[in-house]
């Protein structure tokens, strides 16, 4: 029974995979491309997730990025995040009371069980110290230079939540010379890395990232090509997300292709900046799928309910959710336009995505019928889900019976893909 347990695992998540990477339901030129080269090739693609430290994701060689300063507040007294304007325009400390102590968590260097040993540079004056966690030892210190080993005891989900987080204090700061360019990273690692040589590796058999959860894309921030985050900053991922240098880079390294996600709230400059940027700054042989935003027909996020109120207002219909869905075809035709001009030539490279509702095929059909959509979109996306069939299942199911009801959600899950194709 457990052989078959673990048998159906991997091919449930072999075709969850499958299914919501490869769902690409071709219409316009890429249909008659696909069907000149006869049956496509495979394609698994996976969402990149933002770094974390409370969670162990990281993403960058540098663990201090992907978190931000705190500080303590003696009247509270609790740790509070440290106002932007005692920070520069990187997000480094510029300016702070004498008594403040700041610091920075940082994310951890590997899963595994074992010492690192740790070396962290910084420029600026200050007392830094590491507080009292038994996964840190040896260390050592100089001016502009900290090291320590940091012994990882146990891993997930031995840890249950608690997870030998390190904390990098800052006291005493020199109001004239304070704390930047902080860089905390093991000690053999190359200085000049940019990502985590694991983050780097995760993506092997991949031919795709989607930058949704490092661009930020859910949060609908209001992103200007002034405003948006450089590599040089030290908050990563905020204001529209990871730099759009850092998704070009990445996808290099990887030599995956990229799929990226255009703020709702972004001007015309903005798009189409972003648009040359990855048109100059992938190498050859990739192609960039570009999608305005994540989930516009799901509620639960706030460009969704933007595109409603958008939609009503401009009278696209009197129904909400028609309106909605008018709203972001009308949107998307507005940045896949954009994209279209600035490649150019360049067109065979770029994949302009409209995305629906996989459970909803009214969705698509208010989509594609959209003026505009046929002559800039080329491909209709859908996240195919199964397995929430078990979600209000009986507590005294037994494992063959959760098979069965995975089996029927799969099927399910297929019907609904040839519904959405054949809608495409």
């Amino acid at each position: 029974m457990m052989t078959r347990a673990r048998q159906y695992l991997l091919f449930s998540l072999g075709i969850g995979l499958v299914l919501a990477a490869s769902l690409f339901a071709f219409f316009g030129s890429a249909s008659k491309s696909g069907a000149a080269a006869g049956t496509p090739r495979l394609e698994v693609g996976a969402n990149a997730s933002p770094p974390q430290w409370y969670s162990r994701n990281r993403v960058y060689a540098n663990l201090v990025l992907g978190n931000i300063w705190q500080q303590w507040e003696p009247s509270k007294p609790v740790w509070i995040d440290t106002p932007l304007t005692e920070l520069d325009e990187n997000g480094w400390i510029k300016a702070t009371a004498p008594d403040r102590k700041m610091f920075r968590s940082l994310n951890h260097p590997s899963f595994t069980v074992g010492k690192t040993n740790i070396t962290c540079r910084y420029d600026g004056k200050a007392k830094v110290r590491l507080p009292g966690v038994a996964s840190v030892q040896s260390v050592k210190s100089a001016p502009g230079k900290l090291t320590f080993d940091w012994n990882v005891t146990k891993t997930w989900p031995e840890v249950a939540g608690s997870i030998d987080n390190v904390f990098l204090v800052f006291e005493e700061i020199d109001a004239l010379d304070p704390i930047r360019n902080v860089d905390c990273r093991e000690t053999d690692l190359d200085r000049a890395a940019r990502f985590a040589p694991s983050y780097l590796r995760s993506f092997q058999g991949f031919t795709t990232i989607r930058y949704l959860g490092l661009q930020n894309t859910n949060y609908n921030e209001t992103v200007t090509w002034a405003t948006r985050k450089l590599p040089a900053s030290s908050i990563l991922p905020s204001q529209g997300g990871t730099p759009i240098e850092d998704i070009i880079q990445l996808s290099n390294e990887t030599n995956t292709n990229p799929w990226v996600l255009l703020p709702w709230n972004s001007d015309e400059a903005y798009i189409r900046n972003f648009a040359v940027l990855m048109r100059d700054g992938l190498k050859p042989g990739l192609k960039v799928y570009v999608e305005m935003s994540n989930e516009v027909w799901n509620k639960g996020f706030q460009a969704a309910r933007q595109a409603e109120r958008e939609g009503l207002a401009a009278k696209l219909s009197d129904d909400p959710f028609e309106a909605q869905m008018k709203r972001y075809a009308q949107r998307s035709v507005e940045a896949l336009k954009i994209w279209t001009e600035v490649f150019g030539a360049k067109r065979d490279r770029l994949v302009r995505v409209v995305a629906a509702q996989h459970a909803g095929p009214r969705t698509s059909r208010i989509i594609l019928a959209a003026p505009g959509v046929q002559e800039y979109a080329d491909a209709l996306a859908t996240a195919p889900y199964f397995g929430h069939e078990l979600t209000d299942a009986p507590a005294d199911l037994t494992l063959d019976g959760a098979f069965e009801l995975l089996e029927v959600g799969l099927d399910t899950t297929i019907k609904q893909i040839l519904t959405n194709r054949a809608t495409a």
